[in-house]
């Protein structure tokens, strides 16, 4: 995982509770890491245009550099030792809505714009809160300013910084590469007959799409998927794949890669396999999963997921007792809880 990938999941997850340990701990604005407080705490009828500017001025210099994140409401101030450290919070009047201007106001930041660029509301207990905006690196270098000054920066220490003319050039000349990203293709659930049991099981399966992002065609793309079984009469397994894959398994899983020559182009989408689980109770230990993906010349990507045992054990008895009357939206529910196609992403692993 990249370090502003890590630190947007850190405050996504921690919420409030990541800011105070900052504060606590003075942490010191780093190359990956931003606070800012609002203009006027967000309770104006729109952004304040400092606000818009301070936005602009971070997606061009994240973006044109290793990505990073902006946290909104807080204030920092100069150390002698430590540099910028935040000092104290000043939430914003309605998270949310600050989110919502800050979606409308991306792409107007930058040119060419970011698109990956993602912002989320950290509300505590009152109607007040915080936001974090995560800049990962782009694929569309380089990005230059468009707001008040127009101009190319990077991240630099602590600081966005004007783009030296010798750095401007080695950007232009930057090879692209794909990027891979997933989804999920719900089959829903049913009964499944299965060929060590008497009787149906409940049964759930999704397809597992890869989407190329990049701007140029992808190569031997990969699929790996371990999973953890929450009982001895469970059972899983994959579908057959495509003419495009070559596939094998091994005592970590499935593995699938596809054949020399096969390209994804750019916003091409690839199905792998499908991935099938029959729930027979007991269940005895949680599910979890894991998948890493990616393709030559672009990071490894993960997505994993954890159920425990009672919660498997509650969404099956659920299932059970709805599908007469709801059989597909049911099936579809135990789907998407099992494999937990509500979560974040997927993100890069660190090499």
């Amino acid at each position: 995982m990249s370090r502003a990938r890590d630190l947007f999941r850190k405050f996504e997850t921690e919420g409030e509770a990541a800011i105070d340990e900052f504060i606590a701990e003075k942490k010191s604005e780093e190359l990956f890491l931003d606070f800012k407080r609002s203009a006027d705490q967000g309770a104006g009828s729109k952004l304040h245009r400092d606000d818009r500017a301070n936005l602009a001025r971070a997606i061009a210099g994240f973006g044109n550099s290793d990505g990073g994140i902006v946290v909104w409401g807080v204030e920092c101030s100069k150390d002698s030792v430590l540099g910028d450290i935040p000092t104290r919070k000043l939430p914003l009047v309605n998270p949310s809505r600050f989110v919502s201007w800050l979606e409308n106001t991306t792409s107007g930041c930058t040119l060419p714009p970011h698109p990956r660029v993602q912002h989320a509301a950290i509300k505590p207990s009152g109607a007040e809160g915080f936001v974090v905006t995560y800049i990962p690196q782009s694929q569309l270098l380089p990005h230059r300013c468009i707001v008040e000054k127009d101009q190319y920066l990077i991240r630099a220490g602590s600081n966005f910084i004007p783009v030296p003319h010798g750095v401007l050039q080695g950007m232009f000349g930057r090879s692209p590469i794909p990027v891979l990203s997933h989804a999920w293709q719900n089959v829903a659930g049913g009964d499944s007959r299965s060929s060590y049991v008497e009787g149906p099981v409940p049964s759930v399966s999704v397809s597992f799409l890869i989407r190329n992002d990049g701007l140029c065609p992808a190569e031997d793309v990969y699929f790996n998927v371990n999973l953890v079984l929450p009982g001895p009469n469970c059972n899983w397994s994959v579908g057959h794949p495509g003419a495009d894959w070559r596939s094998h398994r091994s005592v970590m899983g499935y593995h699938l890669i596809t054949l020399s020559g096969t390209k994804l182009a750019p916003a091409g989408v690839l199905c792998p396999t499908t991935i099938e689980i029959d729930l027979k109770p007991p269940f005895v230990c949680d599910l979890s999963y894991d998948i890493t993906f990616g393709c030559t010349g672009s990071a490894v990507r993960q997505v994993a997921a954890t159920r425990s045992q009672n919660e498997i054990e509650a969404a099956v008895n659920r299932f059970l007792a709805e599908r007469d009357q709801h059989p597909l939206e049911s099936g579809q529910e135990l789907a998407s809880f099992v494999f937990a196609l509500d979560q974040p992403p997927s993100y890069e692993l660190e090499g």
